[in-house]
């Protein structure tokens, strides 16, 4: 039976472990390695990342209720 040999990026990461990316994404805002950014859907203006944005609830902020 015929074995065939396995793709040189196979043979290279069993010789040399799975390398971690050299390029990260990185927040416009703020400048950290970051997986999700909060970009303003109509404009396309980037407001921050999962680093630098912090979620909060409608409820507990009082710019969320300009009358009172």
């Amino acid at each position: 039976m015929t074995q065939i040999p396995d793709h040189p990026e196979i043979q290279r990461a069993e010789r040399e472990g799975v390398q971690e990316p050299k390029h990260y994404p990185i927040c416009p805002c703020c400048g950290s390695e970051c997986e999700t950014i909060y970009m303003d859907e109509p404009t396309g203006i980037i407001h921050g990342c999962d680093v630098c944005v912090k979620v909060k609830e409608a409820w507990e902020v009082s710019e969320c209720f300009p009358d009172e």
